[in-house]
């Protein structure tokens, strides 16, 4: 196993595993199931989501639980919820705070509105990235002035306040894509922002870059022996999840879903919930 690598960014983890097995257009949407009040705030930082990138195809696996915070009385209630979503040969997941009922679908519309319109996959993320930050300065100040306790004493401290990743083929090479936003400023709503793409590190077809966001101090621990990359990406997905749903079942939950893209096109479910995917 080669040596890891760590991002040098809250929430992102990064590592290079050795020796395995050989192995645009985009709309995206989040359309949770929920009844709340406009107090209440949906956080998805509870979530563990893993992604391995091959030559050969690239995986995205997510546990299926949410949290949602009461502004008012601080009580955080949890709930299963599918968290891939597809549309076409892409697939999409997030993690961070999402804020009110009132802005949850803004975020996932104001991407897919704009590669749904557009030719160019770079050019279109970029132009809805812009919009999504612009969207999520909104949703600060809404947050700062409906909830003040609940800004100062959570909001502000889980950054990224919003991390999303795609997954997908560009020109038959698997790749993920991942952009998270930070909040640097908390007076002034300074967002920063960075993009990570990942395509496989090396020429060599044995090697294979996985990354994780979201909650991960389990699956930090559990790194740290190098034999949990000896196995097949397939189980070592499974296996990194799996730790971080044992290790913090209040926070992330059953069932997995994973996902799998090869080079050639073909879809594979390694793990896969009846509602999963949420297909646009």
């Amino acid at each position: 196993m080669k040596s890891q690598d760590n991002f040098s960014m809250e929430n992102n983890s990064f590592i290079t595993i050795s020796n395995i097995n050989k192995y645009q257009r985009l709309v995206l949407s989040l359309i949770f199931a929920l009844f709340i009040t406009s107090v209440s705030t949906n956080q998805l930082h509870a979530t563990t989501i893993v992604i391995i990138v091959t030559s050969d195809y690239v995986l995205l696996g997510v546990d299926s639980k949410m949290g949602i915070e009461d502004g008012i009385t601080g009580e955080l209630k949890f709930q299963e919820i599918v968290k891939i979503f597809e549309v076409g040969k892409y697939y999409f997941s997030a993690s961070g705070v999402i804020g009110k009922m009132s802005n949850l679908n803004v975020l996932p519309y104001i991407i897919g509105n704009q590669i749904k319109d557009g030719d160019n996959f770079n050019s279109a993320i970029a132009m809805a990235n812009t919009k999504l930050k612009e969207s999520l300065l909104i949703q600060a100040e809404d947050i700062r002035k409906g909830m003040p306790d609940y800004y100062n004493s959570v909001y502000l401290k889980h950054n990224p306040v919003f991390t999303y990743v795609i997954i997908g083929l560009e020109e038959g090479i698997p790749f993920a894509y991942m952009c998270r936003f930070s909040l640097t400023d908390s007076k002034t709503y300074q967002l920063e922002t960075v993009e990570k793409v990942f395509p496989l590190p090396s020429s060599k077809k044995t090697d294979a870059k996985a990354f994780y966001i979201g909650s991960h101090s389990a699956i930090d621990e559990y790194v740290k022996d190098p034999t949990v990359f000896s196995k097949h990406p397939d189980q070592v997905i499974k296996d990194l999840l799996m730790t971080e749903v044992k290790a913090n079942p209040d926070k992330t939950g059953l069932p997995l879903n994973i996902v799998k893209i090869y080079k050639n096109g073909k879809i594979e479910w390694i793990k896969r919930s009846e509602k999963c995917p949420i297909k646009i």
